[in-house]
């Protein structure tokens, strides 16, 4: 097990997953952010008027208006970790663990010969799930992407 600045690299490490969750996180975050800078205040001033408390704004007006965000982050980093072929390349040794890229990667015969018959057929059915997924939240992937990317 190979050791990076004093802490273990293999795929239980914290190093692994600390780095792909800070990864995704600041995507979330930063694709977040315009969702929430384009709701207009006049909505929320309009709650507290009306007597909603802070919880109940987020909750009822809020976070129903930024869904469609929320939808398209959560299927882009599902897409992310579904792909994720660099962090399983470096930190899985054992084959049971492989991701399907890398697992893919790896069909090869006993000359060491890539058998892409095999590959080709293997990476349509690994794409079969994501494309289920997406035809089925099409739309807020779209809306998602949409919604935020110009400020009225």
């Amino acid at each position: 097990m190979s050791v990076l600045f004093g802490c273990s690299t293999g795929q239980n490490s914290p190093v692994v997953w600390t780095t792909a969750e800070h990864v995704v996180i600041t995507f979330i975050i930063w694709y977040m952010i315009s969702f929430f800078q384009s709701l207009p205040e006049s909505i929320e001033e309009s709650a507290r008027i009306d007597g909603c408390s802070e919880g109940q704004m987020f909750r009822m007006i809020v976070l129903p208006l930024v869904a469609p965000g929320i939808a398209a982050v959560g299927m882009l980093s599902f897409l992310y970790a579904w792909n994720e072929y660099t962090y399983s390349v470096m930190f899985v040794q054992q084959a049971d663990n492989y991701t399907i890229p890398l697992a893919l990667a790896t069909l090869n015969t006993e000359d060491n010969v890539t058998n892409f018959g095999l590959t080709a057929a293997g990476g349509v059915i690994s794409v079969i799930p994501i494309t289920l997924f997406v035809i089925f939240a099409q739309r807020y992937l779209i809306a998602g992407l949409s919604n935020g990317a110009v400020k009225d």
